[in-house]
């Protein structure tokens, strides 16, 4: 009985109608500087449209619209996302039968906005848009992205991927509102975007935020196999920071998580980054082309490193620590460098702290009893 009801089952699945790549509903969209209109031109009993935006700061929405006389429509307000955010967009829901279908993938930009005088200058490998500096300030951006890109050709034999978009926001606000810091840029999948101006002068624009944000796009395509560490060190050798010795080291562990908590310990945290990323593609035979191509084979990242350096990372880690910084102490979570007597102290003081607690706890529940 079970083997008929099986077969039943598989029966009415086979039965079901299949909704051809060709039956996909056609779609429309438009955009204008304020806005971007969405529209399914098919009438289908239920639509929903999927957004998703890639940068700055990611961004998804799911909206139902109601079902219009030729179809369904969206109005998709863009006065909050930065000016040229790529939105990747795709239509789904059940046409009148009953069948289920979904539009493919597609993309749209967001148009430039409000007055800013936004250029544009291009070459084959590279366009740069930027507002509020001459002509000749996007000149130099374009000719720092082509030597950029031309120096990870030579250094590691792949430049960055197709036209790379390099855009500089000269104001923080245009870039993410009023969200996030003072500093740097953002890698995404077809370009960088940089707030301007950073913490620095005309020159770390030029010889750090750029190669750093270059160096991130090209590593795109392996960040969520790659440790933290191993990404934003490749992106400090790439500046010429590599050879940057850290004025204290840090341990494997506190290396994983951005373990620092002022200025001066992140400065160390990078540069020990670096440095160590730095030292890896020197002593590796084949340097870091030859890890992430054992990362292309399906190696997860610790394996490429014991296949092609013949240690793991953490013993790496104690080889770079002993020929390059063998002086320098080396710097861990504050609670993990006490010593057994400091530990102990410190947890009856977190026990005292926690019976305090409980018992503050109580007495406010009694006389509220009371």
């Amino acid at each position: 009985m079970k083997r008929v009801c099986i077969l039943v089952a598989l029966c009415w699945l086979l039965s079901l109608p299949v909704t051809a790549a060709s039956d996909t509903p056609a779609t429309q969209t438009r955009a204008y500087p304020d806005r971007i209109e969405f529209a399914l031109l098919e009438d289908v009993y239920a639509a929903r449209l999927v957004i998703t935006a890639t940068w700055p700061g990611g961004g998804s929405w799911e909206i139902s619209p109601s079902r219009g006389h030729t179809g369904y429509s969206v109005s998709f307000d863009t006065a909050e996302i930065a000016p040229f955010t790529e939105l990747r967009y795709y239509w789904e829901g059940t046409r009148v039968d009953m069948t289920m279908f979904a539009t493919p993938e597609s993309t749209v930009e967001v148009l430039a906005w409000g007055a800013r005088d936004w250029q544009r200058v291009e070459n084959a490998m590279a366009m740069v848009l930027w507002y509020g500096q001459p002509a000749a300030f996007g000149q130099a951006v374009l000719a720092a992205t082509t030597a950029h890109s031309a120096a990870l050709q030579r250094e590691l034999g792949r430049g960055l991927p197709g036209q790379v978009r390099v855009v500089i926001y000269s104001q923080q606000f245009d870039y993410c509102g009023e969200i996030c810091g003072n500093s740097g840029g953002q890698a995404h999948d077809t370009g960088v975007i940089v707030a301007w101006p950073c913490a620095g002068s005309s020159a770390y624009l030029f010889d750090y935020v750029l190669p750093h944000e270059l160096a991130h796009l090209w590593l795109q395509p392996y960040r969520a196999r790659l440790p933290v560490w191993f990404t934003e060190g490749f992106a400090e050798m790439a500046t010429g920071q590599g050879q940057q010795l850290p004025q204290q080291s840090w341990e494997w562990r506190a290396l994983q998580y951005r373990a620092y908590a002022s200025p001066e310990e992140m400065r160390d945290w990078y540069a020990q980054a670096g440095s160590l990323v730095d030292w890896l593609h020197a002593n590796t035979t084949g340097g870091l082309p030859a890890i992430l191509a054992a990362i292309d084979a399906g190696a997860d990242f610790e394996s490429a490193l014991r296949a092609t350096f013949g240690m793991n990372s953490a013993q790496a880690l104690q080889a770079w620590r002993g020929v390059e910084v063998a002086q320098t102490p080396a710097a861990a979570w504050w609670p993990l460098a006490l010593d057994s007597a400091q530990k102990s102290r410190l947890l009856w003081v977190v026990i005292g702290l926690l019976v305090v607690a409980i018992v503050l706890v109580r007495q406010s529940n009694f006389a509220e009893d009371e």
